[in-house]
């Protein structure tokens, strides 16, 4: 109960989806020490999208490692230049927001099931994980 993770139901996202019912609202009264993001999909075009973040250009794996959300200014300068402004929590912060909704717009254009998987660690070391699935259409 230390840690609370409110994901969005899943969902079918077009390009008419508002990206705000994709915020993910963490809050960890013991403050945040590591939020981790992972994203699994069945779509070749966004596995080789995200594939393409990798060391050469942001150092960012969402596909493997994860990519670690708090103080990760690799990840601030990736939504900078192709999904918009990020603000990143910094550790101690009691609560955040992560925009999974800023992501829509790039989805739309590789249908499939892409599947955000989050873990959330406090300072105490308590961790929680969920998970949302998106699901888009060519249609």
């Amino acid at each position: 109960s230390a840690i609370t993770l409110e994901l969005p139901e899943n969902m079918t996202v077009t390009k008419d989806t508002d990206p705000s019912l994709g915020d993910t609202k963490i809050t960890a009264e013991n403050g945040i020490q590591s939020i981790m993001v992972k994203i699994d999909s069945d779509s070749e075009g966004m596995n080789a999208a995200l594939s393409s973040l990798l060391p050469e250009n942001y150092n960012l794996d969402f596909l493997d490692k994860g990519v670690e959300v708090v103080g990760n200014e690799d990840l601030k300068r990736m939504f900078s230049d192709l999904l918009g402004e990020l603000t990143l929590p910094q550790k101690g912060d009691k609560s955040y927001i992560f925009p999974i909704g800023k992501f829509f717009l790039f989805l739309v254009d590789l249908p499939g099931r892409h599947t955000f998987i989050l873990t959330v660690t406090d300072m105490n070391g308590n961790t929680k994980n969920d998970k949302l699935t998106l699901t888009t259409t060519t249609n």
